[in-house]
C-alpha cells in the first residue's frame, strides 16, 4: 500500500514553446565572455559521506554537475577493441564507482556485482557476486558487439533473441549505484536497494557479501520504480521513483527512517541533486521542486526554507519522448564564496530552455522576468544548439544533467526526431542503424546582470544518451558519440575547449562495433592516463601513457 504524505505541492505546467534561431557551423566565443568574472571557479560542496574521488554516482556526485577533477592529457587516440583484454562483459554496466582508494572500483551490471582493480594499466577482476542466474554467456555477448548491422531489422531480431531472454527490467538493475566513505556499495537490484561490503577489506579477492536490502515494494505500487538515489550530507540515502515517492533509508542497514509521496502524482525521471544544508532539487514533468530534509523528515514547507516552480514540458505522443529535455538530474551551480547559488535545469518545451533558480532566499537584485510568476526564476535562455534557418529543427532538448563548471553550462541537444533511448533495442540502435542528436551549446551566466549569455554553439556536435562530462584540469566538455558520415571515425569521444568550443580531443572506437556505444553509461578518466569506457556490452580499459595489451596509439 502506498503511503502519502499530508503535505502538497500544486502547480501549473508552463507550457512555453520558444522559437529560436540556430547555427550550421561553430560560432565564435563572444567578446563578452571575456569580460566576464563570472567563470572563477570555486571548490565544490564535497559529501563527506561519499567515497573520495571523482566517480562516486551517476552525474560524479551529490551536486549532479558532472565534473571531474582527474589529470587528462589532450591527445588523439584510436582504440583497436579487437585486441582489447580484461573486458567484463555484461550488459549496460554504468559505471566503474570509486572503491577504498583510487585504484579500486565498484562495479555493477544486470546480473552481477564486481571488485576490480585498475593497477598496471588494466582491469583485473577481484571478487565477484552472482546475483541471480545468469541467461547470457560471455561469447554471445562479445559475438553481439562485434558484429556489424547493416539494417533494423537485423539488430532487432538479434537484439530480441540474446537480451529477450534478461528482459527490459533487468537491463535496468545496477543502473543506479554509489559508494560510501566505508566502502560499502549500493545498487538498485529488481525494485530493491542492496548494500555490499568486501569479506576483507585487506584481502578484496576472499569476496563480496550482501550486508542488507530494503524491498521498495513494501511502501510503492507494481506500476512504480526506482529512478535514482543520492547521499544526503549527514550521510542518509534518498531514493525516489518514477511516481514521486520519496524514501530515506539509513547507511549500512538501509532501515526506512522517512518517506513522502509528492500529491497530485507528477512524473520523476532522474535522482535528485543535494546542497550542503541539504535542500534536495528534483524535476518532474510539470515543477521544479526544492525540499529540504531536515534530520528527521522530508519538508515541502516554504518555512523550512523549500519551494516549486511550474515548468514547461511538451508530451508529444507522436515523439514519445517519455520525459524528453527533463530526464536528467538538475545541476548546482555556486558554491563558497560564490555570489550566485542557483539550481540549473533544461526545460521540457519542445525547443528547451536553459533555466536557473535560486536555491535559497531570493536576492534583492533579482527582476521578474517577462511572462513569469515569480523571481524565483534567476535566468531564461532558449537553446539554439547552433541550427538556424532551414536547418532549424523541429525539437530541440537535452535529457542530460548539465555539466557545471564555475558559471558555465554545457547543454548537448538529444532529440534526433526519433524516440528519446529508454530500452536495451534503442541504445543498440543509435549510431550505425539510427543517427545520434547534434547540436551543442556553451552558456555563462553572469553573476553582475544577472543573466544567461550563450557564449559558442555547434551544430554539428553528436551526443547519445551517454552523459557529457566536464574536466575541471583541462576545461574540456567530453560527449560520445557515431559519425555515420565517417565510417572509419565511427564511435567517438570527443573532447571540446570549454571556453572556445575547439575540439581537443579525439578518441575513436570505429563503426564496426558495439563497444563504442555508452547506451547510458558513463566514460572514465582515471589515474595515470588510462581510460574506462563502460559500453552497453561490457566495460573495459586502454591506457594512453604505455605500450602494452591495452594501448591506445595515438592518431
Amino acid at each position: 500500500m502506498r503511503l502519502r504524505s499530508n503535505y502538497r505541492i500544486i502547480g501549473l505546467i508552463a507550457c512555453t514553446v520558444i522559437l529560436a534561431s540556430c547555427s550550421s557551423k561553430k560560432e565564435k566565443a563572444t567578446d563578452e565572455s571575456k569580460t566576464l568574472n563570472s567563470e572563477k571557479i570555486y571548490t565544490q560542496d564535497v559529501n563527506p559521506y561519499l567515497s573520495k574521488g571523482d566517480y562516486v554516482s551517476p552525474y560524479l556526485g551529490s551536486n549532479q554537475n558532472s565534473l571531474f577533477k582527474e589529470k587528462i592529457k589532450p591527445y588523439n587516440y584510436q582504440i583497436y577493441t579487437d585486441r582489447l583484454r580484461g573486458i567484463l562483459t555484461g550488459i549496460m554496466p554504468v559505471m566503474c564507482v570509486e572503491g577504498k582508494d583510487d585504484s579500486h572500483y565498484w562495479l555493477a551490471d544486470y546480473n552481477n556485482i564486481y571488485y576490480i582493480s585498475t593497477q598496471g594499466h588494466k582491469l583485473t577482476l577481484l571478487s565477484k557476486m552472482q546475483l541471480s542466474e545468469m541467461p547470457l554467456d560471455t561469447a554471445t555477448i562479445r559475438n553481439f558487439a562485434n558484429t556489424y548491422y547493416t539494417t533494423g531489422t537485423d539488430m532487432d531480431n538479434k537484439v530480441k533473441e540474446v537480451f529477450g531472454k534478461i528482459g527490459e527490467t533487468r537491463v535496468q538493475n545496477g543502473k543506479y549505484s554509489l559508494s560510501d566513505n566505508d566502502n560499502i556499495f549500493y545498487s538498485i537490484y529488481d525494485r530493491k536497494l542492496l548494500a555490499f561490503k568486501l569479506n576483507d577489506e585487506t584481502d578484496p579477492t576472499k569476496g563480496i557479501s550482501k550486508i542488507a536490502e530494503y524491498s521498495f515494494n513494501e511502501c510503492i505500487s507494481e506500476e512504480d520504480y526506482v529512478v535514482g538515489i543520492q547521499m544526503t550530507f549527514d550521510g542518509y540515502i534518498i531514493a525516489n521513483t518514477e511516481m514521486g515517492h520519496f524514501c530515506v533509508l539509513t547507511r549500512k542497514t538501509l532501515e526506512l527512517k522517512n518517506q513522502l509521496q509528492i500529491v497530485p502524482v507528477q512524473k520523476f525521471f532522474a535522482p535528485a541533486a543535494i546542497d550542503k544544508n541539504n535542500g534536495i532539487y528534483v524535476l518532474s514533468d510539470s515543477l521544479m521542486i526544492k525540499m529540504v530534509w531536515n534530520g528527521t523528515n522530508l519538508s515541502l514547507m516554504e518555512s523550512e526554507g523549500s519551494w516549486n516552480y511550474p515548468i514547461a514540458y511538451d508530451n508529444d505522443s507522436a515523439l514519445l519522448n517519455n520525459g524528453g529535455g527533463i530526464l536528467g538530474a538538475p545541476a548546482l551551480m555556486g558554491y563558497g564564496n560564490d555570489s550566485d547559488k542557483l539550481v540549473i535545469i533544461t526545460d521540457g518545451a519542445k525547443k528547451a530552455n536553459l533555466i536557473a533558480f535560486w536555491r535559497d532566499k531570493i536576492p534583492d537584485d533579482a527582476v521578474l522576468l517577462n511572462g513569469e510568476s515569480s523571481k524565483r526564476i534567476a535566468g531564461k535562455i532558449p537553446i539554439k544548439c547552433g541550427a538556424k534557418g532551414e536547418n532549424i529543427p523541429q525539437y530541440i532538448q537535452s535529457f542530460h544533467s548539465i555539466p557545471v563548471l564555475g558559471y558555465g553550462a554545457f547543454v548537448a541537444n538529444t532529440i534526433n526526431g526519433y524516440p528519446t533511448p529508454t530500452m536495451f533495442l534503442d541504445y543498440a540502435l543509435l549510431g550505425s542503424l539510427f543517427p545520434t542528436a547534434k547540436g551543442g551549446e556553451k552558456f555563462t551566466w553572469d553573476t553582475k546582470e544577472n543573466k544567461w549569455i550563450s557564449i559558442w554553439s555547434n551544430s554539428e556536435i553528436g551526443c547519445t544518451a551517454m552523459q557529457p562530462q566536464v574536466s575541471l584540469d583541462k576545461k574540456m566538455v567530453f560527449v560520445n558519440s557515431f559519425d555515420s558520415r565517417n565510417s572509419v571515425e565511427g564511435w567517438s569521444v570527443k573532447g571540446f575547449d570549454w571556453e572556445t568550443g575547439t575540439l581537443i580531443n579525439k578518441i575513436i572506437f570505429g563503426s564496426q562495433t558495439q563497444y563504442g556505444n555508452g547506451g547510458a553509461g558513463y566514460f572514465q578518466f582515471i589515474n595515470d592516463d588510462n581510460f574506462i569506457f563502460n559500453s552497453i556490452t561490457g566495460t573495459y580499459m586502454v591506457s594512453f601513457a604505455f605500450e602494452g595489451e591495452n594501448e591506445a596509439p595515438r592518431l
